[in-house]
């Protein structure tokens, strides 16, 4: 193909050489423009066709053969995939189900047993209370009882020890009054011992003197019988006027000692009552100290006792530890044998999954992987809560029961939180 050429020969219409110059760069640039094109077209075409001569060929055919059935076996192992997906999630699910199952069976038996204890503690609690009350009140009772018995009768005591001091006070002041009267009194009595002495004497010869004076009626004959009235009035006047001085003389002296005696017993029996009367306020006063001493002693008898039991109740627990601890490891072991068992049971159904279907090994662990882990955790979580739940001690007291709810409360909720 001849390449164009340019003549250097200038048009007729182009007189001027300057506008020629520009027609003659404008034919040149038109041509490189065609050129241009021309060469883009043709290395367009030989491009398509080396294209078409290899998407025609052999060897690309049996290539996009080849990718569409890997395209076609990724879409069936991508459809089997999540086949064997969904059987794994269904069967953790029911696995999940059987143990949440079993961790309600567990719980509600933990809760049982927990309410079974309390229950027991406090029957146990209010049989010792009824029956530490019951000895307390014995106790008291007895002791009460005794001490009454024994004040009252050394009240008794001290009533006849002091009734018989007063009596022998009053017996021996009468008596030394007496005998200061006795003594002031004694020229008085004296005289009267004489008088009266005198007195029996005329009283003697009067009888004497009537006795002679009838010897002397009757031996006169012929005196009248009759004349015995004047006989007594005879007599009568004779000894007259000596008895009835003596008697008046004699019963005056005996009422105006009679009425010295009555003042004088007047006299210490209101002394007598006076002395009685404070001796028995500080009786009464010492026996009421007394009665609040014992009354305090007894008290602190008591304290003394219930702090006993108490010890002997710390005692008993403190000993009770052990046996607490171990209960908690037994359970923890059980929880742990618990969950290997599960797991060995989840691997050996994974296992014969996998040996089903060998080509999804690789994909199946890696999702039992990542769906085993929130489980283990949850598991471990719940077996926890269990544990220290069953490891509380049956002596706790209601405010640690609900305070440790609370505190389980709040690390669900930041447990769910987190894994939500």
């Amino acid at each position: 193909m001849a390449l164009p050429t340019l003549t250097t020969r200038a048009p007729s219409q182009f007189q001027n050489p300057g506008a020629y110059m520009d027609w003659q760069r404008e034919r040149r640039a038109e041509k490189q423009h065609v050129l241009e094109t021309h060469a883009r077209y043709l290395e367009r075409q030989s491009f398509c066709n080396e294209r078409h001569d290899v998407w025609t060929s052999r060897f690309y055919f049996y290539r996009s053969i080849s990718e569409y059935h890997k395209q076609r076996l990724k879409e069936e192992r991508k459809s089997t995939l999540e086949c064997r997906r969904n059987q794994i999630q269904t069967l953790l699910k029911e696995e999940m189900n059987q143990l949440e199952a079993e961790l309600r069976e567990l719980d509600h038996d933990r809760k049982t047993q927990r309410g079974q204890h309390r229950q027991k503690k406090g029957e146990h609690s209010t049989e010792r209370q009824e029956s530490r009350e019951k000895v307390e009140t014995e106790l008291h009772k007895d002791h009460v009882v005794g001490q009454w018995l024994k004040q009252l009768s050394e009240k008794k005591k001290q009533e006849e020890r002091r009734f018989e001091n007063d009596y022998e006070r009053t017996r021996n002041l009468v008596l030394e009054r007496m005998k200061q009267a006795g003594q002031q009194n004694r020229p008085d009595e004296k005289k009267r011992m004489e008088d009266l002495c005198k007195h029996m004497e005329e009283l003697k010869l009067k009888e004497v003197g009537d006795v002679y004076l009838e010897g002397t009626f009757s031996t006169i004959p012929g005196a009248p019988l009759s004349h015995s009235d004047d006989s007594a009035e005879f007599l009568n006047l004779y000894r007259g006027p000596l008895t009835f001085t003596n008697i008046k003389l004699f019963c005056a002296e005996q009422e105006a000692e009679r009425k010295i005696l009555a003042a004088l017993m007047e006299g210490e029996e209101e002394e007598m009552m006076k002395r009685s009367h404070g001796e028995r306020a500080v009786a009464d006063v010492a026996w009421m100290e007394c009665a609040i001493e014992e009354q305090l002693q007894m008290e602190r008898e008591r304290e003394a006792k219930i702090e006993d039991l108490n010890r002997q109740e710390a005692q008993r627990l403190w000993e009770q530890e052990p046996q607490r601890e171990k209960e908690r490891k037994a359970r923890e072991l059980l929880m742990q044998k618990v969950l290997s068992d599960k797991q060995q049971k989840l691997m050996m159904k994974i296992q014969e999954n996998r040996k089903l279907n060998p080509q999804v090994g690789s994909s199946c662990k890696v999702l039992c992987t990542i769906l085993l882990e929130p489980i283990k955790i949850q598991f471990l979580f719940i077996v926890s809560i269990i544990i220290v739940g069953a490891a509380e001690a049956p002596g706790a007291m209601e405010e640690q029961c609900s305070t440790e709810q609370e505190e389980e409360e709040k690390e669900e909720e930041e447990f769910q939180f987190k894994y939500d």
